[in-house]
Formats: C-alpha cells, structure tokens, sequence
C-alpha cells in the first residue's frame, strides 16, 4: 500500500507539473480568440499529457490500473471546455482500449465520467452568476471527491471477487490522495488563470494606451528630458514632420526645435520640475520648412524612468490668423488715428477705451489720462442756445439700441474750457452674438464748415445782387446813351455863352456821374467788357502814383514798396486802375487827418493743404497787390458786410457804397481772390491775389487827351432796337462826316446791306436784339461782303461775343452809354484797322 500511494504521489506530482506547463505554454501561444483549432490543438496536448500519464500506471492486478487521468480530465472538462476535454477523453480511452485488460471497459469508462463531471460543473457554474469566478479550495476539493468516488463506483462493475480486491485496497488513498491533487491542481490553474487574466488585462491596457499613443490624431512625441533624445512618435509626427517613426527616434529634440541647445535645457528643465506645461515653438520639418507649434509636456514613469509625453498642435494657421489680426488692428488703429473725425469709443459701463489724436485735441483730454474714465467727464456737450446739458449720445444709443445723432447747435467744452460747435453721432458696438458691448462716438469740429456756410451764403447773396445789378445797368445804360448823346448834341447847336449852356452842362455830368455807378454795378455783376492783356503790376502802378496822389491828398503820404521778380498777371489795365482808385480813396476817407497809405505789391503760392486750413483762399501761383492804411480800421460786424453793394459807413452824400463791391467784382472777374485785415483803431489793409500769368507784359501805354476824329464820308449802318439809340447814333455820326443808315431788325440790316453792297463800311451793332443776335448777324453780312467791318455795342458784356466779359482776339466793342468822342475815337480804329 506504501508503495502505490507513493508511486500516487509521484504520479499526481507529474500531472500537475505538466498541466501547469500546459497552461503556461497554451498562454503564450499568438492566439488572439478560442477558435476550434486553438481548441483541438489544447485537446490534443491534454491527450497527450493524459497518455503519457497512463505509460506509467499503478498495476493492481487482473488488469486493473489506477493512475492520475481522472484528476487531469476533471480538471480539464472544469478549465479547458468541451471541446478540449471530448479530445483529451478519446485519446486516453483509445489508449486505454488499446492497453486492454479486465478493467479496460471500466478504465473508459472512469475516463468518460471524469471528463463529463468536469464539463458539467463548468457548466453548471456558468448559470449561476452569483458564484465567484474563480472557484475556490473547497470547491476543488469537492470536484475530487465526485469524481473519484464515481471512479470507486464504477469498479463495481469488474468482477465482484477482483472489485472486493480493488475497492478494498485502493478506496482509503484514492478518496483522500486524488481529491486533494485535484484541489492543489485547480488552485494552480486558478492561479495561473488569474496570472493570465492580469497579464492579458495588462497587455490589453498597453496595446490600449499603444493604439491611443499610436494612432492619435494630436502629434506626440516621448522625450528623454535629460538628453533630448526623441524615444518614441506616433503617425500623427511621422505626417507632420516628414519623416519616420524611426528616422525621428534617432534623433534629439534639438534637432528639430529652432531655439539654441541652451534655451531648449532651460525649457525642459521646466517640463521636468512642472514650473511649465505649456510651450510655443518653432519647429523643423523634413522639407525644411519651419511651422509654429503649441506644446503641452507632462511627465509619465515608464520601468522607473521619467520621460516627457509631449502632445503638440500645429497652430501655423492660428499665427497667420493672430499676425492678420495684429495687422488688422494695426490698420484699423491707424486708420481712426488718421481720419479728420475725432472718434471715442467706451465700454458697455461708459467708460472710455480709446481716443484717436482728433478727440485728443477737441476735448483737450490725452488718451492716457482718459481712459477709463467715464464719457461724461471727458465729453461734456450743451446746447448752445439754452446752455443747457445735452443727452449724452452713449445714453440714446445704450437706450435705442441704433446709431443716434446730436441736435443741432450742440457746442462740446473743451477742457481749456473753449467751446467748439460740433456735430456728433454714436453707433453701438456689438459682439458676434449681436449684444451692445460699447459706444463709439464719431464727432467733429464744425467752426470752420459754419464758417464756409457763411461765405457761401455771402457769396449766394452777392451773385443774387449782381445779376440785379447787372440787368439794371443794362437797361439804365440805354436811357442814359440817349440822355448823354442828346445833351451833346444840345451843347453843339448852342453857344457855349448862352444861359443854357451851364444847365445842359449840369445834365451832362449828371449823366456821367450815372455813368461811372451804372459801371460800377457792371464792374461788382462781373458783366462788363474787358480787354485783358499780359500785365506788369509794378510799371501799371507807378504810371498810376501821381494820379493816386494828387486823388487821396498831400496831407496822407503815398508809400510803394514794388517787389522784384514779380509774376506778369492777365487783366484790362482799366481794372486795375479802377482797384487802386477805390481801395486809395477808401484809405483815404478812413484816416482823420495825417496818415500813411502803403501800395505793395509781392509773389505767392499756396498748396492745397493751405487752402483747406484756410477758408476762401485759391491753390496757384499769385501776384499780391497790397493797399494798407494806418486809419480807424474796422470791426466784425462791418467787414461781413464791407463788399455789398452800397453798403457804406460814410455820411450820406459822402458815397454809394459801391466802391469796394466794384473791387470785387474786378478781383472775381479775373480769376483772383481778397483778403481784408482789419482791428478798430488799428488800421486796414487789403490784400489782393490775382493769378499769375505765363507770357511777358505788354508795355502799358499812358493815356493821351487826344481830338474827336471825323469821318471821311464812309457808310455805317446801325442795327439798334432802341429807336431813340438808333436815332441819336445816326444824329452823331452824321455830325461826324459819315453816311448813316438805320436798321430797327437785322432782316432790315441785310436788305440795306444787299441794296448798298458796296457802299456799306462799317456795321454797328447791338450785341442782343430780337431774331438774331449780333454776333450771328456780322457773320452772316461779312460772308456776302467780306470787306465790311463791325463794331459791337452793348449795355452789358453778353456771352455771345466774349467768354466771361472777355473780349475775344479781333473783337471790337464800345460799352453802353458812350459820349461822341468815345465813339468817334472807336470808330475811326475799327475803319482803319487791318
């Protein structure tokens, strides 16, 4: 008995080392499922192990052998499954079957019943959910003991005097030895299943966290922080940095990093003490392009060593964006600093954010005192009637929720306490979700706009008076032609010692004195005839000193101060002799006794960024006349009305107030501009600026008295609608030795033209009449008669004959009203011209 329980032993010994091996092997092999061949391959090796056992087995006689396979199927059909054990339960039972003996249908059947009590306790394990996985001791041990003492059952069914031997001698240590071994075997196999189980869950969890690392769409990088070394990268480094997972594990993050070897230890030097996590970069690439990155490190222990999981995000894009809006705002910036607008913005609480340089200087605030600082405080408005406190623009727009707009007459003081007109609107700001974050106002300075609104009234007003002027001279001038002509012709027929004579002589220089204000009236309307030419201010001038001195008096002292190089201009000298005439006397009238009165004349040019600081002044190239005097001056109120026609400050009888408005009217009529400076008890001075002309000045001839010219029996025809003109002309002419012939229309003048077709010297002319004009008249007598000449005449200058009062080149023309000798002078140079 010693004796088979040792060899028991042995035998029990041999099967859980094998099975134990079984295991381990099983584990280790690359089966990834439980698949059938997986399956058969484990039954097979269980058959083989149980065969190997039964090589060597405990004979007891009568062909009856006991050895350790009831422990190895038990345990198989517990552990392994059907599948295995159905294998394992064949091949021992063919060997059985093959071994032969007394107890071989018993031994198979043993073989059977182990094998079945095996799988049937699996399964009835896995229908009870509430039992461990794992079985314990106990239950093991309980698994022996059904199984073996089924074993002992079924040797009953030898022959009864070989099963009385069996059972008598095998009983004690089969029920206590084989029990036990399966309970020892199974708590081995448990162990090693639960070794498995956690080696296979351990596994799992690092192919998990592999395939995360691995397979992740951020870039990732395993870094040695004390050498640089790159240890690992997943495929999402491998397509962002050109190059392989394993060219990149040879390399050092130096290799790829922008910074110096230096700057890079210090970074990581941080990773590694967790002073920072965060990092922005420059990194290398395969292709030799460089890319902005984020990198965020943290530290992870793998077999005891610290390494840096860098997880990186390419934010090449955001730096584009980041640098497009930096440029944005720059220009954005720029542009509010650079508008002529005044701009402040503030936060939903009114507080002000910013000020560009025109809100600066309006309010006087600097952008770095006011920010911060509530809008009222800085922007304060009232209305400049009432002097009221105005609505702050912030409050409507937080209240309205829209672009307001301030009322008219809002006068914004300044913190210099100045207050400036101003006109001002204010829009919400608005996030992306369309709330009101803040204001922006939007104002400007409106002192200067008032002010061209005013001139601009001024100088609609003036345009207004002298188109009236203008169409009064006109027909003013008619009556006056015919009074002034019909005197003299009275003067002529008188003696000049009969008593008549003295009151046609007052007629007669009232009449001019008409003259001189109906010329005048032309002069402001910019409706009377000029013959510009190319002028030297300075030589018109000096001709003109005598004259202006023995005009303004010897008590006021005539002062000329010409400047050299000064430009030619492109006017009628009559004009400017009309100018200094009316600004000398003007001077004059100003001073009380003895005083001064300064000509000057010099160069200027002004650009255009003058002209826009500086109200009514023109861009160009311009001559100055100057006429200053040191007189009583004038205030405000006088100078916004100082060139209205008779508008006057002298006592009546003194003036007509249309010296000044004649100036004007002249400066206007040739393209130039006037400034007046002016202080009460201080003096005037005009300042005249006509535009500079190209060509050389023409000599300017001194006017001679000369005598009234006669005809030489020539024909004129006159074409006047006015029969009292048309009379008196052909009174005068007729005086004058000339042949007078009269046309009411011009359909009369060329039937008298084609009655006398070569008796016909000189037609003069209206410029304006019914049915046809002069012009298109002389055009069409001088195609039938090219020898004719023609002389114009007119009350005022109209567009037919000259462009703007400009006589074109070849043009003759008398203005309306005219005195004989100024016709007869006129008509001998047309008759006598080329």
């Amino acid at each position: 008995m010693n004796s088979s329980v040792f060899m028991g032993l042995i035998n029990n010994t041999a099967l859980l080392l094998s099975l134990g091996l079984l295991y381990d092997f099983l584990r280790h092999l690359p089966w990834k499922s439980p698949s059938i061949l997986q399956k058969t391959g484990t039954g097979i090796l269980l058959g083989l192990i149980g065969t190997a056992i039964m090589m060597t087995p405990l004979p007891f006689g009568n062909g009856v052998v006991f050895d350790t396979r009831s422990v190895l199927l038990c345990i198989s059909g517990f552990f392994f499954g059907t599948i295995p054990t159905l294998i394992a339960v064949l091949m021992t039972a063919a060997v059985r079957l093959y071994n032969g003996g007394t107890g071989a249908w018993t031994g198979i059947a043993v073989i059977v019943t182990s094998g079945g009590i095996g799988i049937g306790w699996r399964c009835f394990r896995s229908r009870m959910p509430q039992i461990s996985s794992h079985p314990g001791f106990v239950e093991l041990y309980l698994l022996g003991v059904a199984v073996h003492a089924a074993m002992l059952a079924w040797m009953l069914t030898l022959p009864w005097n070989i099963a009385t031997i069996v059972l008598s001698g095998i009983s004690l240590p089969v029920m206590v030895i084989y029990p036990f071994a399966t309970a020892i075997l199974g708590q081995m196999m448990v162990r090693l299943e639960k070794r498995e189980t956690q080696t296979r869950a351990l596994r799992e969890s690092e192919e998990k966290f592999r395939n995360i690392f691995q397979h992740h769409s951020a870039i990732k990088l395993l870094i040695d922080p004390q050498t640089g070394d790159i240890v690992d990268a997943n495929a999402a480094a491998e397509k962002f940095y050109g190059w392989s997972v394993k060219e990149l594990t040879r390399k050092q993050i130096q290799d790829i990093n922008t910074l110096s070897p230096d700057q890079i230890q210090a970074e990581m030097i941080k990773a590694r003490s967790l002073e920072r996590t965060h990092f922005e970069f420059t990194h290398r690439l395969a292709d030799g392009s460089a890319k902005h990155v984020d990198v965020f490190s943290s530290q992870v222990q793998i077999d005891g060593k610290t390494f840096l999981h860098s997880i990186i995000h390419d934010i090449t894009d955001r730096k584009k964006v980041e640098k497009a809006l930096q440029t944005s705002e720059s220009r954005y910036r720029t542009t509010l600093d650079s508008i002529g607008d005044a701009v402040i913005s503030t936060d939903i609480a009114g507080n002000i954010v910013h000020m560009n340089p025109v809100a600066e200087t309006l309010t006087g605030w600097p952008v770095s005192e006011a920010a911060n600082v509530p809008l009222k405080q800085v922007f304060q408005i009232i209305n400049e009637k009432t002097r009221h406190e105005v609505q702050s623009p912030m409050e409507q727009v937080l209240e309205k929720g829209c672009v307001v707009g301030l009322a008219n007459h809002t006068l914004l003081l300044a913190r210099n306490g100045r207050e400036i007109p101003i006109a001002d609107s204010g829009a919400p700001i608005k996030n992306s979700k369309g709330q009101i974050t803040g204001v922006v106002l939007v104002f400007r300075d409106q002192t200067r706009e008032r002010e061209l609104q005013t001139q601009l009234i001024q100088a609609q007003k003036m345009e207004s008076v002298g188109r009236l002027a203008g169409g009064v001279a006109h027909d003013f001038n008619n009556m006056l032609n015919v009074i002034i002509g019909n005197v003299e012709l009275a003067m002529d027929k008188v003696s000049p010692k009969a008593p008549i004579q003295e009151e046609l002589k007052q007629i007669h220089e009232a009449a001019e004195r008409s003259v001189d204000i109906t010329r005048q009236l032309l002069a402001f309307a910019r409706r009377q005839t000029i013959s510009p030419q190319a002028l030297d201010l300075n030589e018109a001038i000096e001709n003109m000193l005598k004259m202006l001195q023995r005009l303004i008096g010897e008590n006021i002292h005539l002062a000329w101060h010409p400047s050299e190089d000064l430009w030619p201009v492109w006017m009628d000298p009559s004009q400017l002799d009309q100018i200094l005439a009316n600004l000398c006397v003007n001077a004059r009238d100003a001073i009380a006794d003895v005083g001064k009165i300064t000509i000057e004349t010099g160069t200027k040019i002004f650009d255009e960024a003058y002209c826009e600081e500086n109200a009514g002044f023109i861009p160009g190239r311009f001559s100055m006349l100057a006429v200053s005097d040191n007189g009583s001056g004038m205030g405000k109120n006088i100078l916004s009305h100082l060139f209205e026609p008779f508008f006057t400050t002298k006592r009546p009888g003194q003036g007509t107030g249309l010296g000044l408005a004649t100036v004007y009217g002249i400066v206007k009529q040739n393209n130039g501009f006037i400034k007046v400076y002016s202080e009460p008890e201080s003096g005037t001075t005009f300042r005249i600026y006509l535009s500079a002309h190209s060509e050389a000045a023409e000599p300017v001839a001194l006017k001679d008295t000369v005598q009234t010219p006669v005809g030489k029996g020539e024909t004129v025809l006159i074409v006047e609608d006015e029969k009292a003109i048309s009379n008196l002309i052909a009174k005068i002419l007729e005086q004058l030795g000339y042949c007078a012939l009269k046309a009411d229309t011009p359909v009369r003048a060329m039937e008298l033209t084609d009655a006398n077709p070569d008796s016909v010297h000189l037609l003069i002319t209206d410029v304006v009449m019914p049915e046809m004009n002069g012009r298109d008249l002389a055009n069409h007598l001088k195609a039938r008669h090219p020898g004719i000449k023609v002389l114009f005449m007119s009350g005022y200058t109209a567009n037919v004959i000259a462009h703007h009062g400009i006589l074109e080149k070849d043009i003759y023309f008398i203005q309306k009203p005219f005195s004989k000798q100024e016709l007869a002078i006129k008509i001998r140079e047309v008759l006598e011209s080329c």
